[in-house]
């Protein structure tokens, strides 16, 4: 009965606090990622994860401690659970976004100041 309330206690506190660094595993993934189904691997501190995404096909897991991105089609990581790779997609949008928005607004302030 302890060990049972024990190991409940454990896994509550899991779900806020990261007891273990992991990285999401599989070979040949699905494309639709759900991170509540996706298998997870118990890593070291200082191992890395990957994404890598071969003719289509998405592998993710750990290559311990050291990861060398090849190519545009595979990234390494550092932390929890960081190999879910939307990440990636998103902060390149982003900068594709933000650099002539940037530009734009530069571009009006400086022909505001001259109309001053």
């Amino acid at each position: 009965m302890i060990r049972a309330i024990f190991i409940k206690c454990v896994k509550a506190f899991k779900v806020g606090n990261i007891l273990a660094k992991e990285c999401y595993l599989c070979t040949m993934c699905n494309q639709i990622f759900n991170n509540a189904t996706e298998l997870r691997l118990t890593v070291n501190e200082n191992d890395w994860c990957y994404k890598r995404i071969v003719s289509g096909i998405i592998n993710r897991g750990s290559t311990g401690r050291t990861c060398i991105p090849l190519g545009s089609n595979h990234f390494c990581c550092t932390g929890h659970l960081c190999n879910k790779g939307t990440l990636t997609f998103t902060i390149n949008i982003l900068t594709i976004l933000i650099i002539p928005f940037t530009m734009l607004l530069t571009c009006v302030l400086s022909n505001y100041t001259k109309l001053l």
